[in-house]
């Protein structure tokens, strides 16, 4: 049986330390190196993606309050944010700002500030604003589509296409996780096993008889 990989061997304690660590060759050593990192990078993306998801919640939510704007007349709005096309890393680069950190620390999106607006930024189109607002656009209301969900055709479905590919790629993520995991307790558990063997062997002769 496999030793679980789930915390990192540099953090077992010696009751819990599986005892083929001790046998392991510099080769092995170094692939279970490689395996950490991996790992590590991985948890990491992991992580990254369970904050994406949250970012979905958040406008979806700040949609919501958006369509009941008295600058608004359609009550059933788009709703798409821009923020949602970040790659890893402007998302990664958005979060460290203070917009970002706000939204995560009080669970409540606010709009794209100037110190953000060059992250993934795009211009809405005038047929994406109120008709009420010809220049300036509230902080309800900026950076949200504002065209009606059903005549949307450009952002037509991101609620649950953005959902999907969230929970796929952390799904992969989490599979290609518990296959390293299993590698690496596979290197661990070989060099035990090769150990025992070879124990075995130096204390048994085979006695010829005559």
């Amino acid at each position: 049986m496999c030793h679980s990989l789930s915390i990192s061997y540099n953090s077992l304690t010696n009751l819990d330390r599986p005892i083929g660590l001790d046998y392991i060759t510099p080769e092995e050593q170094e692939e279970l190196a490689s395996i950490e990192l991996k790992k590590t990078n991985i948890k990491s993306q992991i992580e990254g993606y369970k904050k994406q998801q949250k970012l979905l919640v958040m406008i979806h939510e700040r949609a919501q309050a958006a369509a009941k704007h008295p600058d608004v007349d359609e009550k059933s709005v788009c709703g798409y944010d821009n923020r949602l096309a970040f790659n890893e890393h402007e998302f990664a680069h958005w979060l460290s700002t203070p917009e970002g950190q706000s939204a995560f620390e009080t669970g409540k999106l606010g709009p794209r500030t100037a110190e953000t607006k060059g992250i993934g930024a795009r211009v809405f189109s005038e047929g994406e604003k109120p008709k009420s607002l010809a220049k300036e656009v509230p902080d309800e209301l900026n950076n949200i589509c504002l065209k009606s969900m059903k005549s949307c055709v450009r952002h037509k479905g991101w609620r649950i296409i953005h959902g999907q590919d969230y929970a796929a790629m952390s799904a992969g993520l989490t599979k290609e996780l518990e296959r390293l995991e299993r590698k690496a307790g596979e290197i661990v558990e070989d060099a035990e096993t090769r150990e025992a063997m070879r124990e075995y062997n130096k204390h048994n002769t085979v006695e010829q008889l005559f």
